[in-house]
C-alpha cells in the first residue's frame, strides 16, 4: 500500500447455463470476466487546483461470453461446436505536476500564472471472436477418430501518448522560467496524425502511437486412438496452425503410449512437438523482423500412476523440454531465432480421502530450465525456474452444507532475471506492442536492473456455505488470502551500484462471493 492512495481491488462474476434442447442435443452459455483496478494519489506532490490532478490510474481486465452446443448424433458420433467472444482491455493514466509558472505582485509574493503537467496515458482494447468445432468418431471398436479446427479474428487496437519533462542543465533554477524561453503559454500544440511520433516542445518531450491490426488464425488437428490390446493404447496425431503475422503454416505431430499395469498402475509416455509464433512487436515494430520462424519446442513426458486404494491416488511425472528457435534481439535491437534452451523437471501428486467428510491432496514439483540469448552466450538460470514448488490442500465437510478448506504453497524462489525479461511484454493484450512505462530493452547498455522472487509461501482459507430454496441452490463463501499475513517480496538490483530494494507483494486479502444455481 500507498500511503496517500486508494485502496486496490479486484472483482470477477461467473455465469453459466444449461439447457436440453433434446435427448441428443444441450446447450450452454456461460460468461465470465475479472477487473484489476487502482488509483492512487501521489502523496509527494501538494494538491492542486483542480485538486486530485496527480496521481497514478489503473485498470485491467477481462470478460468473455460462449454459445456451446453438445450433439450425441449417434452413439459413436459426438458434435461439439463453440462460438465465443472475448474482451481484454488495459488502461493506464499517470498525471503529475512538472513545473509551475509565476509572476511576483506588489509584496513580493509570488502568484502561480500557470502549470506544466507531463503525462503517460495508454488505452488498449483487444476483443477476439472465436470459431471452434470439435470432433469425436468410434470408427470401429478399437480405435476412435478425434479432429477440429478453429478460427479467430481479433482486431487490437492501442493507443499510448505522454508528455515528459527532460531535465535541462540549469531549469526549475532561475526565478525567470518564462524569460529562459522554457514554456511558451501561446505555443500551438501540434496535432498527430496516426502514425508514431515524437516531438520536444521546449524542454518536455511529447510521444504518441497508435497501433492497430487485424489478427488472424487458423487451427486443426487430427487425432487417432488405437487400443492394440485391453491394456495397451496409442496414440498419433498433428496439429496445424496458421496466423497471418507471419503468413506461415506450421505442422505439429504429438504422440502418446499408455501401458496398463498388473498391479492397478498405468504408465504413460508422450512426445509433442509444440510452435509458438512470434510476437507482434517482434515482427511489426521499427526494429521487426518481418523472416522471423516460430519458436520450437520438444516436450518429453513420462508418467506413472498407481491406485493405492479407490480413495487414494499416487502420480508421479518426469519431463525435458528442448527450446529452439528462441527469438532474442542481437547488439543493435533486431530480433532473431537465435536463442535456445532446456527445461528438465518432475512432479509428485498424492490425493487422499480419509472419509466422506476429510479429503486432500499434496503436490511436489521439482523444475530446472536455462536459457541463452545468443549462440556464443552461456546458459543462465530462467526467470521463472522455480526449482521447488510445494502445494497442500485440506478440506472438510463439516455438513453436507458447510465446507471449510485450506491452502497452503511455498516456492523456493527465482534467481536474478533483467527487468526487461519480466516487464517486456507486460501489454499482452496486443502482444506487446506497447512496452509499458518504455522500453526497458534500451536500458542494458546502461546496466540493466535485475529483479528477482525470493522464496516465498502463504496460507488460504475458505469457508462456504449453501442453502437449498425450492429449485435454486444458492450458495456464498468468504475467501481468506495469506491468512497469516506473509510479507512476500520482489527485490530489485541495481547492476551498476549495487543497490537493492525491495517492494512487497500483497499482504492478507479477504473477499467474499455469492453463486446461485438453477
Amino acid at each position: 500500500f500507498i500511503d496517500g492512495g486508494v485502496l486496490p481491488y479486484f472483482s470477477d462474476y461467473q455465469f453459466k447455463l444449461n439447457y436440453e434442447l433434446s435427448g441428443k442435443h444441450q446447450l450452454m452459455v456461460n460468461a465470465f470476466g475479472a477487473v484489476d483496478h487502482f488509483d492512487l494519489t501521489n502523496p509527494n506532490i501538494e494538491e492542486r487546483d483542480p485538486p486530485n490532478e496527480s496521481g497514478t490510474y489503473f485498470k485491467n481486465g477481462f470478460e468473455a461470453q460462449g454459445i456451446h452446443l453438445r450433439s450425441l448424433f449417434t452413439e459413436k458420433f459426438i458434435s461439439n461446436l463453440s462460438l465465443t467472444r472475448s474482451f481484454n482491455f488495459l488502461n493506464i493514466n499517470f498525471l503529475e505536476l512538472a513545473q509551475e509558472f509565476y509572476e511576483l505582485d506588489a509584496d513580493g509574493k509570488r502568484q502561480i500564472t500557470s502549470q506544466e503537467y507531463q503525462h503517460y496515458n495508454i488505452k488498449v482494447n483487444v476483443p477476439i471472436y472465436t470459431l471452434r468445432e470439435d470432433i469425436e468418431y468410434q470408427l470401429a471398436p478399437a480405435f476412435q477418430l478425434e479432429s477440429g479446427f478453429l478460427f479467430a479474428l481479433s482486431p487490437a487496437l492501442s493507443l499510448e501518448d505522454g508528455k515528459f519533462l527532460n531535465e535541462l542543465e540549469g531549469a526549475g533554477d532561475s526565478e525567470d522560467e518564462e524569460d529562459a524561453g522554457l514554456f511558451d503559454e501561446e505555443e500551438e500544440v501540434p496535432q498527430f496524425p496516426e502514425a508514431e511520433k515524437s516531438l520536444k516542445i521546449n524542454n518536455f518531450e511529447t510521444v504518441y502511437d497508435e497501433f492497430e491490426y487485424d489478427f488472424q488464425r487458423a487451427e486443426g488437428y487430427l487425432q487417432g486412438r488405437y487400443e492394440l490390446s485391453p491394456s495397451l493404447s496409442v496414440a498419433l496425431g498433428a496439429r496445424l496452425d496458421y496466423l497471418n503475422l507471419t503468413e506461415q503454416l506450421s505442422i505439429q505431430p504429438r504422440g502418446s503410449l499408455s501401458l496398463e499395469l498388473p498391479n492397478t498402475s498405468t504408465l504413460r509416455f508422450a512426445y509433442g512437438r509444440y510452435e509458438q509464433s512470434p510476437l507482434a512487436y517482434q515482427v511489426l515494430a521499427d526494429d521487426g523482423n518481418p523472416n522471423l520462424k516460430p519458436s520450437v519446442a520438444q516436450h518429453y513426458i513420462l508418467e506413472f500412476e498407481h491406485e493405492l486404494s479407490p480413495e487414494t491416488e499416487l502420480k508421479f511425472a518426469t519431463y525435458y523440454k528442448d527450446i529452439q528457435n528462441l527469438i532474442t534481439p542481437d547488439e543493435k535491437a533486431n530480433y532473431l531465432n537465435q536463442g535456445a534452451g532446456f527445461v528438465g523437471g518432475a512432479e509428485a501428486f498424492f490425493r487422499f480421502r480419509l472419509s466422506e467428510k476429510f479429503f486432500g491432496w499434496l503436490s511436489y514439483s521439482w523444475t530446472h530450465g536455462e536459457r541463452r540469448l545468443h549462440p556464443d552466450d552461456p546458459y543462465e538460470p530462467y526467470l521463472f525456474d522455480n526449482t521447488h514448488i510445494v502445494s497442500i490442500v485440506y478440506n472438510t465437510s463439516i455438513t453436507p452444507t458447510f465446507e471449510i478448506g485450506t491452502k497452503w504453497q511455498y516456492s523456493s524462489g527465482t534467481s536474478a532475471t533483467p527487468v526487461s525479461e519480466i516487464f517486456l511484454i507486460q501489454d499482452a493484450t496486443t502482444s506487446g506492442m506497447q512496452p509499458l512505462f518504455g522500453n526497458l530493452q534500451d536500458a542494458e547498455s546502461e546496466g540493466q536492473p535485475l529483479a528477482e522472487l525470493p522464496a516465498y509461501h502463504r496460507l488460504d482459507v475458505r469457508i462456504s456455505k449453501t442453502w437449498n430454496v425450492k429449485s435454486y441452490q444458492i450458495g456464498t463463501f468468504l475467501e481468506v488470502l495469506n491468512v497469516y499475513n506473509q510479507k512476500n517480496t520482489i527485490r530489485g538490483v541495481n547492476a551498476i551500484s549495487g543497490e537493492v530494494q525491495e517492494t512487497n507483494q500483497f499482504p492478507i486479502i479477504p473477499y467474499v462471493g455469492l453463486t446461485v444455481e438453477f
